[in-house]
C-alpha cells in the first residue's frame, strides 16, 4: 500500500487489528445500506428508499466490488456518511453535525484524493449556499455551520499533501504517480475522454442491476430537496472520468463509478415511479419489473460474469498450484506480475506484498528495474 493514500490502509489496519481484514469492505458496504435509506427517504420518500436499499443488496456492481479490498467501497461509505450528517446539520441547525460531515468528506479525500476532493468541494459549496438561503438574522449561525464543515475538509486535504510530500518530496505528486507515471489531466489522445465517460456509463447500464438499460430511469429522478447534494456527486464522478480518462479492465464492474451506485439505485427507483405516474398505461408494476430483472440477470449477466471471475481466480492461482504440485513448503518467487495484463484474464496483475516479518510460505519479490540498479551502483 506504499504508493496509495493513507485512508484505505488505515481502514484495513483497523480490521486487520481485530483479525477481520477480509470483512472490511463487506462491513463498509453493509453500513452503506442504512445510510442509503436515511438520506433516500429525505430525497424520494420512504417507499423509494426501501426499494433502493433492496436493489443495492443485489446490485452486482456494489456487491462484487465489496468483495475486494478496493477503496471505492470506503469512498462510497464516506460520501453517504458525509451527506447524511450534512442533512442532519441542516435539519437541526447544529454545527456538530456539519463538523462530522466535514470529517467524513475530509477522510474521503484521504481514501481517494481526486473524487474525494470533488465530493468535498460540492459539500462545501452546498454549505455556502445555505448561508445565502438563511434569513438575515440567522446568517451568523449559517456561517458557523459552513466553517464547521469546511475546516475538517481542509485538514483532510492538508493531510493528503503532507502524505504526498513524505512519499515523494513533492506535495503535488503522489506515490501512485511516482510508480505509474503522471497521467495528463484531460488527456484526449485517441478520444480517451469519450472512451472513459461512454465506457463507464455503458458498463454501468448493465452492472447496476445486471440488466441492460438500467440507467435510463435515472434521467427521470427528481429529489424532493437538497438537489445539489444529490446531483452534485453524480456530476463529480463523471467529471472525474473526464479529468483522468481511463476505462478500467475489471471483472467487478466499472469501479470508478462505485461511490455513486447507492445514489443511482435511489434515482432509478424514483425514475420508475415517476414514469408510472406520467404514463399510467405502461406495464411497470414493481413485482413484474423486479421479476423480469431477476430473470434477465440470471440468464444473461450472471453466467458470463461468473465465468470471467473463474478465469481471473484460476489465473492468479496458477503459481500456487504449480508450487503445490512440486511439494514446495516454502518458496521465493521472483516476478513483476502474477497475471500479465496482455492475457486479459484478470485486472489484479501484481503479486501480494509479503508480511513484514516475512513469515509467509510463499514470498514474491519483484525484479529490480534497470534504472533502480543504476541508482544503486551510483
Amino acid at each position: 500500500c506504499g504508493k496509495y493514500p493513507r485512508g484505505q490502509p488505515l481502514v484495513l489496519a483497523v480490521f486487520e487489528g481485530i483479525g477481520l481484514r477480509d470483512l472490511a469492505m463487506p462491513v463498509m458496504a453493509a453500513a452503506c445500506v442504512p445510510l442509503c435509506y436515511e438520506i433516500g427517504q429525505r430525497w424520494f420518500g420512504k417507499g423509494a428508499a426501501l426499494c433502493a436499499c433492496a436493489l443495492l443488496l443485489v446490485s452486482p456492481h456494489f456487491v462484487w466490488t465489496a468483495g475486494t479490498l478496493l477503496s471505492q467501497t470506503s469512498g462510497a461509505f464516506m460520501l453517504l456518511l458525509g451527506t447524511w450528517w450534512a442533512m442532519r446539520g441542516q435539519e437541526t441547525e447544529r454545527a456538530l453535525f456539519n463538523a462530522l460531515s466535514g470529517a467524513a468528506f475530509g477522510f474521503g479525500i484521504l481514501i481517494r484524493p481526486l473524487p474525494g476532493a470533488l465530493f468535498a468541494a460540492l459539500a462545501c459549496s452546498w454549505a455556502l449556499g445555505q448561508i445565502a438561503a438563511a434569513p438575515a438574522g440567522q446568517r451568523g449561525r449559517a456561517w458557523l455551520r459552513a466553517l464547521a464543515l469546511g475546516l475538517p475538509v481542509a485538514l483532510g486535504g492538508a493531510a493528503v499533501l503532507a502524505v504526498n510530500f513524505a512519499q515523494t518530496g513533492d506535495a503535488l505528486s503522489s506515490g501512485y504517480t511516482e510508480v505509474h507515471g503522471h497521467m495528463p489531466v484531460m488527456s484526449n489522445h485517441d478520444a480517451q475522454v469519450a472512451h472513459s465517460v461512454a465506457g463507464a456509463l455503458l458498463r454501468e447500464s448493465f452492472w447496476l442491476f445486471g440488466v441492460p438499460g438500467c440507467l435510463l430511469p435515472v434521467l427521470f429522478a427528481r429529489p424532493l430537496r437538497n438537489g445539489w447534494l444529490f446531483w452534485g456527486p453524480l456530476a463529480a464522478q463523471l467529471l472525474y472520468r473526464v479529468l483522468y480518462p481511463k476505462t478500467v479492465v475489471s471483472s467487478t464492474g466499472p469501479i470508478y463509478l462505485t461511490e455513486i451506485v447507492p445514489l443511482l439505485a435511489l434515482a432509478a427507483v424514483d425514475g420508475v415511479q415517476r414514469a408510472r405516474r406520467a404514463w399510467p398505461g405502461l406495464p411497470l408494476r414493481a413485482a413484474t419489473l423486479a421479476g423480469a430483472m431477476v430473470m434477465t440477470a440470471a440468464c444473461l449477466f450472471v453466467p458470463v460474469q461468473w465465468r470471467t471471475l473463474r478465469r481471473a481466480v484460476e489465473a492468479r492461482s496458477q503459481v500456487f498450484r504449480m508450487l503445490e504440485q512440486s511439494h514446495a513448503e516454502r518458496a521465493l518467487v521472483f516476478s513483476d506480475a502474477l497475471v500479465y495484463p496482455s492475457s486479459g484474464h484478470s485486472w489484479a496483475y501484481f503479486p501480494d506484498n509479503p508480511s513484514p516479518d516475512l513469515s509467509d510460505p510463499v514470498i514474491f519479490v519483484r525484479m529490480p528495474r534497470a534504472n533502480v540498479l543504476l541508482n544503486i551502483q551510483d
